[in-house]
């Protein structure tokens, strides 16, 4: 599959230092293994059946890497286990694009150090200039073919280990929020009776958790209205810390208290933002509006609005230039 990575690289560039700030500390929440542990249990069926105490202590054993391991061919580091002269990450930066959080997972119960790898991905903008869907199986890919060298080598392809990209969307659209989706191989007969092991063949899943716009709105699905809470905008740092205990029994504590109360204040800030945004953006439409209906001038138009002298000042130069 063939990917604009400039188109990816414009989306990078184009977002706010005050929003970058926000996105890491939410990779940073999200990296925490109690965090991750919900995540795995309730998108994969290899932890479902577990719980988040046996899962934190038994599954996640290694630190997961943030924002560090690049996407794109050339910008890769291996997660380490076999030393060979591999080539195939050797290519031209093709575009800074870094997974945001990277780690390995152990098997439930298994017999070996048996493992599978993780990638999860905090997305803010849901529409973007491609789909999103296909940007996943092409994480998910590089996820396996980086994998040569490290995992396997050689003509080893039984070795790779199996790869979960698991993308949060926190502001979807209306009716496309409070749902999960999952992307798979699977088989299909199309003649005959034939059957592989899956085991062969179940080497990726892509993972879409859709959040609620509102943290108070009920799907009746615990990971999305846990995630919905801990990352709402609009709830403080009292109010997200009851009901993460009350509803979900997690008590946030130590450092996940500090960054938490900081994801909060940002939140805050940036919801207010983006609401004085839409604010200014509608005014100035509805003067627009008035100015071509009526044939009047700017300020008469405002007044029209009744914006005070200070509000007409600042509205004034868009209007100029239109």
């Amino acid at each position: 599959m063939q990917l604009d990575t400039s188109v990816i690289k414009d989306t990078v560039e184009s977002i706010s230092p005050k929003q970058i700030q926000y996105d890491n500390i939410c990779k940073t929440i999200l990296a925490h293994k109690e965090i991750s542990a919900w995540i795995l249990k309730h998108t994969t069926k290899e932890f479902h059946k577990f719980s988040i105490e046996y899962i934190v202590q038994h599954c996640l054993t290694e630190k997961p890497e943030i924002s560090t391991i690049g996407v794109m061919p050339g910008t890769s580091t291996p997660l380490p286990t076999l030393r060979t002269d591999n080539t195939e990450d050797n290519v031209p930066n093709e575009g800074k694009v870094f997974y945001d959080i990277r780690f390995r997972a152990k098997l439930p119960q298994a017999l070996t150090t048996a493992a599978v790898i993780i990638n999860i991905e905090a997305q803010n903008h849901f529409k973007e200039k491609y789909p999103l869907v296909s940007r996943a199986v092409y994480y998910a890919s590089r996820l396996i073919s980086a994998q040569y060298g490290t995992e396997f080598s050689k003509s080893n392809y039984q070795d790779p280990k199996k790869v979960f990209t698991i993308w949060l969307c926190f502001n979807p659209t209306a009716k496309d929020q409070c749902t999960i989706n999952r992307y798979c191989i699977a088989e299909e007969n199309v003649f005959g009776h034939r059957k592989e092991k899956p085991a062969h063949y179940d080497l990726l899943e892509a993972v879409f958790v859709n959040l609620a716009i509102k943290a108070d709105t009920k799907s009746n699905n615990t990971l999305i209205d846990m995630l919905s809470v801990l990352f709402s905008k609009t709830l403080s740092s009292q109010e997200r810390f009851h009901k993460l205990k009350d509803n979900f029994n997690i008590d946030i504590k130590d450092n996940l208290n500090t960054e938490v109360d900081n994801m909060c204040n940002l939140g805050k800030t940036l919801y207010v933002e983006a609401y004085n945004e839409a604010e200014f953006k509608t005014t100035l439409n509805n003067i627009e509006n008035i100015i071509k209906a009526f044939k009047v001038t700017p300020e008469q138009a405002m007044q029209a609005l009744n914006l005070n002298k200070e509000e007409q000042e600042k509205y004034l130069p868009y209007l100029k230039q239109a």
